[in-house]
């Protein structure tokens, strides 16, 4: 498993200059160069990335909106961003604690039927622990 740097800042800081002089009309793909590029470059160097989707799945509840997600993280003073590697993933420096904690306050209001749970899962031993940081929002 690769653990060190995915991208190289001054290579894409380079690439974006190159791209960015190149003519629109001949390189019809140039915006689509330059939107990836940008991604690369706001992407965190953290190891893994997350999709809603898989979160819910693991939880048996309907899948947040990623808006959603990036909002419970971002408020809650942790840092967000998209990955190159699926649309629709998120990275956070949040620690799966954190993140779980986001999914058990969006539980709250998207039940979950626990019978549906088997209780060696580990969707139900995520919802049966109690959570360490309050990110509803409220007081």
């Amino acid at each position: 498993m690769w653990a060190g740097p995915l991208h190289s800042r001054p290579f894409l800081d380079k690439l974006q200059e190159t791209i960015q002089s190149l003519d629109e009309t001949v390189y019809k793909t140039r915006p689509r160069m330059l939107g990836m590029l940008s991604l690369a470059t706001e992407e965190l160097e953290v190891p893994f990335y997350r999709t809603p989707q898989e979160l819910a799945k693991t939880l048996k509840t309907e899948t947040p909106p990623l808006d959603v997600v990036w909002s419970a993280l971002t408020n809650a003073g942790y840092k967000v961003s998209s990955t190159h590697c699926v649309a629709g993933a998120f990275k956070t420096d949040a620690p799966m604690t954190v993140v779980w904690d986001m999914m058990r306050s969006w539980v709250k209001s998207h039940p979950v039927k626990m019978e549906r749970l088997n209780p060696n899962s580990a969707g139900y031993k995520i919802l049966t622990t109690p959570s360490a940081y309050d990110l509803s929002g409220r007081d």
